[in-house]
């Protein structure tokens, strides 16, 4: 039995679910409260170092890194297949989860902590909010979070990272041949699997409106096909319940007029 120790609104943790729904592996729910710092406890730490979700535990033996993790999985339950067995289309895949990490992945988390966890932090009482902020093992992580809750939307990295997410929008419609194409191949390979999170992270945070249907149909179109598939209703979208929707909805309607104003200067 596969044991997934993760948060739910996590890309990194979305992206192993879905790969782990789409080839129909049962696994074991281990839910890491991030906005509790959970990660941040000894007993996590002993699992992964780095304080970060998610960790898959297999057979006695504990992996981190999202992607790592993917293609672990993959070697270890190869049907269904999610690389192609073609060394150019593999490197191809790879590529893309390469530019997410260098790219998009940072981008994406202070867009959602600006959005979405800022919110929710600045409620907690200044000494523990500290606390919870000096036990983040990486001192550059420590030092953007700090950065937003004390400047909101003026903090720095906040225009940046909208034009990575404009970047990303990009690059998807100019890689996809048509509504009907995936990123690589004429299949769902770990390309798509790795990048659909940070575009759903994207409408979750109010950025929908930088893609937009006319400027990006064939985007749009492969959203819409990934959000249909049954491995986004059992991996991600089951937990989001009523009471949770109307409060990313609040938040995300607070915001909305702070990210228009600062996409007009991209």
């Amino acid at each position: 039995m596969l044991t997934l120790s993760h948060y739910p609104f996590s890309v990194s943790s979305q992206k192993v679910r879905m790969l782990l729904a789409e080839k129909n592996i049962t696994w074991q729910d281990n839910i890491i409260d991030l906005m509790k710092g959970e990660q941040l406890s000894d007993n996590f730490i002993k699992m992964n170092p780095k304080a970060e979700v998610p960790v898959l535990q297999h057979e006695g033996k504990f992996f981190y890194d999202s992607w790592l993790i993917n293609e672990y999985i993959e070697d270890s339950f190869p049907s269904p297949y999610f690389m192609t067995n073609d060394t150019l289309s593999d490197y191809t895949i790879r590529q893309w989860n390469m530019w997410a990490n260098e790219n998009i992945h940072i981008a994406s988390g202070i867009i959602s902590y600006l959005v979405l966890g800022r919110p929710q932090l600045k409620a907690m009482d200044p000494e523990s909010l500290n606390a919870l902020l000096s036990k983040i093992p990486q001192k550059e992580t420590r030092e953007w979070r700090r950065n937003i809750l004390e400047k909101g939307f003026e903090a720095h990295g906040i225009l940046e990272s909208l034009r990575c997410f404009q970047n990303l929008f990009q690059k998807m419609e100019c890689s996809l041949k048509d509504s009907n194409a995936w990123l690589v191949g004429n299949r769902i390979t770990l390309a798509d699997i790795t990048i659909f999170p940070y575009v759903m992270r994207a409408e979750h945070a109010g950025l929908d409106f930088m893609m937009s249907y006319t400027q990006y149909p064939k985007l749009r179109a492969w959203y819409l096909r990934m959000l249909s598939r049954p491995s986004v209703q059992t991996s991600l979208l089951k937990y989001v319940d009523g009471n949770m929707q109307d409060t990313i909805m609040a938040m995300v309607v607070d915001a909305h007029p702070e990210l228009i104003r600062l996409s007009e200067k991209l």
